[in-house]
């Protein structure tokens, strides 16, 4: 009865000192203490950073989030102008400049300008592409729809030139491409 005991308590001991080495090991890998729970994200990674391309004419943009697959926005700013109803007046977009002294640079757009009229020469600059951070400030409860396990969160951007959206082969649409995350932060990107 006593090899029983201590063999029972022995493998007991085992299975605890593996649990909470997984425990820690996911603390690591994901960055955050605890499992992050949709409805109350906590200290995790609740701040995207999305890559959008650009490239030819195309210097600003829409873009828009959804956790109904587009029935309703959750979010929604266009790089040129404000915008009110689901927007987020304190998004971070950064860019650079490929005729500027200094190309490698990424510059933060001023909110509400165009990105076109941020550039040293808006005839002959090319913005490849831009990198986007949203805020918490969102017109939207951020903390409802903002986080890293929100599998119905889903983003949608169409390039604009200044003057107009970029169209479909037929000229009928708006030419909207899908998106993800390239990663999920617990702060913003701030070069």
């Amino acid at each position: 009865m006593d090899w029983f005991r201590k063999t029972w308590i022995w493998w007991v001991a085992v299975l605890l000192g593996l649990s909470l080495r997984l425990a820690w090991a996911q603390w690591i890998v994901d960055g955050r203490r605890f499992p992050e729970d949709p409805l109350n994200p906590g200290p995790g990674r609740t701040f995207p950073v999305l890559v959008l391309e650009l490239g030819g004419v195309w210097t600003d943009f829409e873009l828009k989030a959804s956790v109904d697959n587009f029935e309703t926005l959750v979010y929604y700013i266009r790089s040129s102008d404000l915008v009110v109803d689901a927007g987020d007046p304190d998004v971070w977009i950064y860019f650079t400049d490929d005729i500027s002294m200094n190309p490698r640079k990424w510059r933060k757009a001023e909110v509400g300008v165009p990105i076109l009229d941020q550039l040293v020469n808006p005839a002959n600059s090319e913005v490849a592409f831009v990198v986007v951070c949203p805020s918490h400030e969102t017109a939207v409860d951020w903390s409802t729809w903002m986080f890293e396990s929100n599998s119905q969160l889903v983003w949608s951007y169409v390039r604009y030139d200044g003057a107009t959206l970029e169209m479909n082969n037929v000229n009928s649409n708006a030419k909207w491409r899908s998106l993800v995350p390239v990663t999920w932060r617990s702060e913003r990107i701030s070069p």
